[in-house]
């Protein structure tokens, strides 16, 4: 819930990257846009359709971007990537926040160990755990995505999400795996 009392809802379409602009919704024309996008959920259930009825604010369509899996980059000195902007992946998986505080945890510790030097603090910090867990997570995220647009969808979803939450998360998961190879 937002300060005001409102509610936030977003809403994910599995379109072409081209369907904002060539669609025919009006997105300057909030309330015409929620009855266009009705017509995507027409199968839902009418309370989870309440949702978008009851949005009072701007609908603005937005891309959904990840990095590969596998992807690196070089190191730069003086330089590092932490939270959501070492991890660009889908919303999917919820694991965002939880990534970016162990990448602050890391980096604190990286920071401690090495003092002034920032080019080996840089260099701990970012050696393959910060990829690899990236990874974890991305692939995390493209499984729930999938399985949110799945023809089994609401089941698919409901299935992988079940699995997610009765177990650790992906940074539990890495730090266990991480303490059992030390």
């Amino acid at each position: 819930m937002l300060g005001d009392g409102g509610v936030c809802v977003y809403v994910t379409l599995r379109v072409p990257s081209s369907w904002p602009r060539h669609c025919g919704i009006d997105f300057n024309s909030p309330d015409e846009a929620r009855v266009d996008l009705l017509t995507h959920f027409g199968g839902w259930s009418e309370q989870l359709r309440e949702l978008i009825k009851a949005g009072s604010g701007p609908i603005v369509p937005r891309q959904v971007y990840h990095l590969p899996l596998g992807q690196k980059w070089k190191r730069r000195l003086g330089l590092t990537l932490v939270g959501d902007a070492a991890h660009v992946m889908s919303p999917f998986a919820g694991e965002g926040v939880n990534l970016g505080m162990l990448d602050a945890l890391e980096l604190a510790n990286a920071i401690i160990k090495h003092g002034p030097n920032i080019k080996g603090c840089l260099e701990e910090y970012e050696r393959d755990k910060l990829f690899e867990r990236s990874d974890a997570a991305n692939q995390l995220a493209r499984d729930c995505m999938h399985a949110a647009f799945d023809a089994r969808t609401p089941e698919s979803l409901a299935n992988i999400l079940f699995e997610t939450i009765s177990g650790p998360t992906v940074a539990e998961r890495f730090a266990e795996k991480e303490g059992k190879s030390s």
